[in-house]
C-alpha cells in the first residue's frame, strides 16, 4: 500500500511494476499486486523478466531523470543488473558495492548512475 501511495503522489514520476516467476492462477495477479495497485506484466501474468519485457515496462535509458531500483534475491538482482559485490573493511564490517550495470539493464543501455541494486 505504501508503494501505491507514493506512486499516486508522484505525478507519474514513480511507476511500480510487479512481476512474478510463478502464479497459481495465470488470469489473476497475486494478492501482493492487487493490493498495491501496480501493473502486472507478462502475457501469462508470470515469467522471468527478459529484455523485451523490461523494454516494455521501463523508460528509455536516454530519458532524463531515469532511476531504476532493483530489489530481490541475489540471483534476480544479478540477472537484472549484475551482481552486488560484498566487501569487508579492516574491521570485518561488510558493505555492498554496486559495481557495473550488467544483465538485462546493461543490455538495454542503462548506466550505473541510473541503477541502484538493493
Amino acid at each position: 500500500a505504501e508503494l501505491a501511495a507514493l506512486a499516486a503522489a508522484s505525478a507519474g514520476r514513480l511507476r511500480v511494476h510487479h512481476t512474478f516467476s510463478r502464479v497459481t492462477e495465470p488470469a489473476a495477479p497475486p494478492p501482493a499486486a492487487r493490493s498495491t495497485g501496480g501493473t502486472v506484466f507478462a502475457s501469462t501474468g508470470a515469467g522471468r523478466i527478459d529484455d523485451a519485457l523490461a523494454r516494455a515496462m521501463l523508460p528509455s535509458p536516454s530519458e532524463d531523470d531515469v532511476f531504476i531500483l532493483v530489489c530481490g534475491t541475489d540471483g534476480f538482482v544479478g540477472d537484472m543488473a549484475g551482481p552486488i559485490e560484498r566487501v569487508y573493511d579492516a574491521a570485518g564490517k561488510k558493505s555492498k558495492v554496486q559495481g557495473p550495470t550488467l544483465g538485462v539493464l546493461g543490455r538495454l543501455g542503462f548506466r550505473p548512475e541510473q541503477v541502484f541494486k538493493l
